[in-house]
């Protein structure tokens, strides 16, 4: 395509993006590890554009929702630890450990697997622990299965335990008791952890909102994802505690601008009328 000639465009600024995750650090406090999550093409922003920046910026890994965003950012050089949150096909365990890519296990099968071709390969395979505290999709639910599913799977050869979280799924709004009541459930799991001698050593659960809305809850690990494009979680947050920058601006060219007389509609559905006489732009 020759841009000369596009007529809509989305232009972004890396500074924003760079002064965005400033803010989260900021916020987090400096021991705080920032995992950038830039699933969907970094949220459309693009990311083989933005990467770089998110990284030089002080995000020390990368979040993505599935096995081949992962080794995109791979075959460009990105070296930094990636977490694919959600599902990775059996049949390609292979290339988690290929690529070096942590994988999210909610399963006793697909860690065994992992663990077969981790041994098969004479390596090790990194992975995070998924709880399902309130969310109801992928994770261990809360209690003595998951401990047990933790305790076994850290006892299989090839694996390493380097993490284990949560995803809050109320963080966004006002009323707190809901995301009060999954941090409770979390932290119960890793005190029966803990109790029975197993430390793993990142927790994360902070997603965008809970970063703005419940700093006690950074750990060792906070996960923005919308906030490090410049766009608060919802309308309920405290805007005063980051002060973020939009880094996409969308732009357009004018086919054509005419004046229309009050109470004339516009559009498909005639859903909106002029309640005056208007200038419209196409």
């Amino acid at each position: 395509m020759d841009y000369k000639f596009t007529r809509t465009w989305a232009e972004i600024n890396l500074d924003n993006i760079a002064h965005n995750v400033k803010e989260i650090q900021r916020v987090a406090g400096k021991r705080t590890e920032i995992m950038a999550v830039v699933k969907a093409d970094a949220y459309g922003h693009g990311v083989l554009e933005t990467v770089n920046t998110l990284v030089e910026s002080g995000c020390s890994r990368l979040a993505v929702s599935m096995l081949d965003e992962a080794i995109q950012l791979r075959q460009i050089g990105i070296n930094i630890p990636i977490l694919v949150l959600s599902h990775t096909n059996p049949l390609r365990v292979d290339e988690l450990i290929k690529y070096n890519i942590t994988q999210t296990i909610y399963s006793h099968d697909i860690a065994k697997l992992l663990s077969d071709e981790a041994v098969r390969q004479g390596t090790k395979a990194s992975v995070h622990i998924k709880i399902d505290t309130g969310m109801s999709r992928v994770g261990f639910p809360p209690g003595y299965s998951a401990v047990k599913a933790v305790s076994e799977i850290q006892k299989l050869p090839g694996i390493i335990v380097e993490g284990i979280f949560t995803h809050f799924a109320a963080a966004d709004e006002k009323d707190k008791n809901f995301t009060f009541h999954q941090a409770e459930l979390f932290d119960s799991i890793i005190s029966e952890l803990n109790r029975i001698g197993i430390l793993i050593p990142i927790r994360h659960v902070a997603n965008s909102a809970a970063i703005i809305q419940y700093p006690e809850y950074a750990m060792e690990m906070v996960r923005p994802g919308i906030i490090l494009y410049g766009i608060y979680p919802s309308k309920q947050v405290d805007r005063s505690v980051l002060e973020l920058k939009p880094a996409m601006t969308l732009k357009t060219t004018i086919a054509m601008v005419k004046w229309v007389e009050e109470n004339t509609s516009i559009s498909y559905g005639r859903k909106f009328f002029t309640n005056r006489k208007s200038k419209i732009a196409t």
